[in-house]
């Protein structure tokens, strides 16, 4: 076998291990999550709830979701008051992004609208104990 034989052997053989697959995959899957968050944003926008949250739930399946397509998510579930699926959306929320004062805001509004009053309080003060520790926040 001559040199140009075994380079052709050695690129087949790190396609064939799968790594080549596997980096294939990685990029599909986060165009596919990019390309449904943005549907599922147009459907937020559009009011589409139920056509939202199918769009959110399919990127997160792609088992690459971020805090910004649960809050979404939990944002359409709201809209449909879906008090306890919405609460477990802002509470990937804050496990994804503790900083996140906006995942504290959407836990807030699905115990409020679940009428857990006093789980919405505690919420609404660690809410408002993030906007304190946030730079260039000011609360009048």
């Amino acid at each position: 076998m001559d040199m140009s034989d075994e380079a052709t052997k050695a690129n087949c053989l790190v396609w064939s291990t799968g790594k080549f697959s596997k980096e294939c995959n990685a990029l599909y899957v986060a165009s596919g999550v990019t390309d449904l968050a943005v549907s599922g944003d147009t459907a937020l926008a559009a009011r589409e709830y139920d056509r939202a949250i199918e769009l959110y739930s399919a990127a997160i399946n792609l088992d690459s979701a971020t805090d910004t397509i649960f809050a979404n998510r939990c944002k359409a579930k709201l809209a449909k008051m879906l008090w306890e699926e919405a609460l477990v959306d802002a509470q990937k929320v804050t496990e994804l992004n503790p900083s996140s004062v906006f995942g504290y805001k959407l836990k807030h509004a699905a115990l409020h609208g679940g009428q857990r009053y006093d789980e919405a309080i505690e919420a609404f003060e660690i809410m408002v104990s993030k906007l304190d520790d946030a730079p260039g926040t000011r609360i009048q």
